[in-house]
Formats: C-alpha cells, structure tokens, sequence
C-alpha cells in the first residue's frame, strides 16, 4: 500500500516526496561540482530544468513505447498515453533525458559538454537512490514472476 499525505489539500505520495529531494539533492550536489570544474551556476540551472522536463518526456515516452500494446490493446485509447500523471514512468526514459539535457544545455550556456556531463554523473546516484527509497511500499520496480522451466532448474541462483 503507497503511502500518502495531505499538504495545503492536496494529496502527496512517498514517491514523490522522494523524487523531489531527490532531485534537489542532485541540483545541490551539482551546484558543489560546478564550481571545480569552473562551470557558471547558471549553467547548472539551465541543465536541471533541461534534464528534468526531458527526463520525465523520454520517462513516459519510454514507458508507453514499452507498453504500446497495452495501450492498444487493453485500454483501447492511445490517448491514455499522454496522461503523464496517471503513471508509468521509466526510470531509462529518465536517464536518456538527463544525457539528452546535457549537449542542449551545452548549446546554450556555451559550456563544455564533458564539464556539463561529469557534474550530472557523478551525484545521479543521489537522484537514483532516493527514488529507490521512494519505491518502497509501490510494488513498482518487482517484475513479473518467472515460470518454473528449464532454466530455472539449472540456475536457481539467477532467479
């Protein structure tokens, strides 16, 4: 069961408790690297806004080409696909969009992309874990159930 809570009347979940200091921990911890690498705060801003518009776009984008047949075939409405805060998120899509958010914010802050892409990389784990943390009591992130076969029976460690 997911945990949730009232805020100014409005419902908030763990995940998303978790997700946002997630990413502010990420922008902080990037703010921290900027200055060794001679990066503008500016620059940090641009790329956190970047990142985080496109890293929720490529997370659903990802997650519906995925799951296009259950779009299409399940709900019989393609149009679902665009309901972003009805869930389904990929946490792939996500990192394909902090990359892609890097050679854009590279074009308009004119800084390196090497510079842009070590101070996102290096604290993404800040980001990652606390979305972990967030997915506790989700049931997301457990897969499906793999059937009893052939394999299993030969590597049960895998499994």
């Amino acid at each position: 069961m997911e945990t949730s809570f009232e805020l100014f009347g409005l419902t908030g979940y763990r995940l998303g408790l978790c997700a946002a200091i997630g990413m502010l921990a990420l922008f902080v911890a990037m703010l921290l690297l900027a200055k060794g690498r001679k990066v503008e705060p500016s620059a940090v801003c641009v790329l956190t806004l970047a990142g985080g518009v496109l890293g929720i776009v490529f997370a659903r984008l990802l997650y519906c080409l995925v799951n296009l047949s259950d779009f299409i075939d399940a709900y019989e409405n393609l149009w679902l696909t665009l309901r972003f805060f009805d869930g389904g998120l990929s946490l792939s899509g996500l990192l394909i969009g902090l990359l892609l958010a890097v050679p854009l914010t590279a074009a308009i802050t004119k800084e390196k992309a090497a510079d842009l892409l070590d101070i996102l990389c290096v604290p993404m784990g800040l980001l990652l874990c606390a979305l972990y943390m967030g997915q506790q009591d989700t049931g997301l992130g457990i897969g499906k159930v793999v059937e009893e076969g052939t394999l299993t029976q030969a590597m049960p460690w895998l499994f």
